[in-house]
């Protein structure tokens, strides 16, 4: 149940947006997974809410100002046989704020900058996968700035960020016999991201996009070390032709960089390598029909995105090599 109430009022400096709202949730699981020695039973309930208020207030003709505020809830009712053979109650109460500030100056070139607090609260398998430990809500701060400059079919949007974590929750493969999902110590995470992108011509469109994250623990034993499963360079390029108005054609290639296997937080084992996929897609559509041909991993690349390293081996999660998928759909007016 999402209910949004949104309202504007015209002042002098322009228009003063605000918006309230509400998120509830309800979640109820069951599993029942008969084996040789017995069966595996669980009982699951987790229900969510949360009210926000955000406020978009023109501070002057070029400088804009935005303030928000959300408290969020979560109560789970547990049953595991294996993990909670008693029902165990997990509850926790969030209140998060962000504040922002934009200022146009020029048409094309739009300067910005932000401050969010933030937070996640533990999925139901994450606290029954835990290995009988409860889980803290994940919390966070995060710092933003920078700017977006737009010029007829042109554009460059560039920005740099730093993201601080506290009780980060992380599935770590060392931890246990088959793992075990924990919190970690503070984390820090750097980065810039940059888009762009151009319309060549009237069939032709071109874009690129570039992230760059410096991940590393900000505190315990292991302070200093890189944050496994991260990424630091990811780069992907798409460049799409329309022949007709009924007719596109896209492809995209993405290259992410070595990373060290998730697990491997202390830096002691080979990265795992990288990696380079291609992917294109057409679509067709006549009247109320719509037909696309997707085709990913063109290039039959064998990879794993999610890589594991207890320091005894490694844990492949293989994903797909070449494939493909054709759909058709039709719009009701």
């Amino acid at each position: 149940f999402n209910p949004r109430l949104i309202g504007s009022y015209g002042l002098h400096n322009g228009e003063m947006l605000w918006t309230l709202g509400a998120d509830v949730e309800s979640n109820h699981y069951r599993l029942f997974i008969p084996n040789a020695f017995g069966a595996t039973s669980q009982s699951n309930d987790q229900h969510t809410g949360a009210l926000y208020a955000q406020l978009v207030y023109p501070v002057s003709a070029k400088l804009g100002l935005t303030t928000g505020l959300r408290v969020a809830s979560v109560d789970n009712d547990l049953w595991d046989a294996a993990v909670f053979p008693v029902n165990q109650a997990v509850d926790d109460r969030v209140t998060v704020g962000t504040l922002g500030l934009s200022y146009r100056y020029t048409d094309e070139l739009r300067l910005f900058a932000r401050l969010d607090e933030n937070f996640r609260f533990a999925k139901v398998n994450e606290i029954t996968g835990a290995g009988g430990s409860i889980l803290d809500t994940q919390t966070g701060l995060s710092y933003e700035a920078g700017m977006e400059w737009h010029s007829g079919s042109r554009y460059i949007d560039v920005g740099v960020y730093r993201l601080d974590l506290k009780d980060e929750i992380y599935f770590d493969p060392t931890v246990g016999l088959f793992g075990t999902n924990v919190n970690l110590d503070k984390t820090r995470r750097k980065g810039m991201t940059i888009n762009t992108g151009a319309q060549i011509n009237e069939r032709w469109h071109l874009s690129a996009n570039y992230t760059y994250t410096h991940a590393k623990f900000a505190s315990g034993g292991l302070d200093g070390n890189y944050i496994s499963g991260v990424s630091p360079h990811i780069l992907s390029a798409r460049l799409s032709y329309q022949p007709s108005r009924a007719w596109s054609i896209a492809g995209e290639y993405q290259l992410l960089s070595d990373k060290y296997a998730v697990g491997d937080n202390l830096n002691k084992q080979r990265k795992a390598s990288g990696y380079g996929v291609l992917n294109m897609n057409a679509r067709y559509q006549k009247g109320n029909w719509e037909f696309t041909l997707q085709g990913n991993n063109l290039l039959d690349k064998e990879y794993a995105e999610f890589i594991t390293d207890n320091g005894f081996g490694r844990g492949y999660q293989s994903s797909p090599e070449r494939n493909l998928l054709a759909t058709a759909g039709y719009r009701f007016q």
